[in-house]
């Protein structure tokens, strides 16, 4: 198992910060948003987990894995691009690193 560096303990930090936004600005309760907000929840929640024990036992790829069939199931590209420019950025403050999804599609779109 790799030990992770401050700056990704950092990142992941801003990564399941959005994350919780993504939940909260979800719009209409509805069935849909109740099923994409459950699998956001689903495929965070164990990442909230490593982050109090300190990442011990963390696997990345099984996180990022969860990740992308989160992406390819709801079009949320935007947790990996989060990640990468917190950990580009040194992690510093995460509210400098957020961005809704209507923000990251508008900026794919340039």
């Amino acid at each position: 198992m790799i030990q992770l560096n401050e700056v990704r303990k950092k990142a992941y930090n801003t990564l399941i910060y959005q994350a919780f936004l993504d939940i909260k600005i979800s719009g209409a309760f509805n069935e849909e948003n109740f099923y994409r907000n459950f699998r956001i929840a689903h495929a965070f929640h164990n990442l909230a987990e490593y982050i109090v024990l300190d990442f011990k036992g963390f696997n990345e790829e099984r996180f990022w894995d969860e990740i992308n069939a989160l992406q390819e199931q709801f079009d949320l590209n935007h947790y990996k691009k989060i990640f990468d420019d917190a950990i580009t950025q040194k992690a510093g403050n995460p509210s400098n690193h957020i961005e809704t999804v209507g923000e990251v599609a508008q900026n794919d779109d340039k």
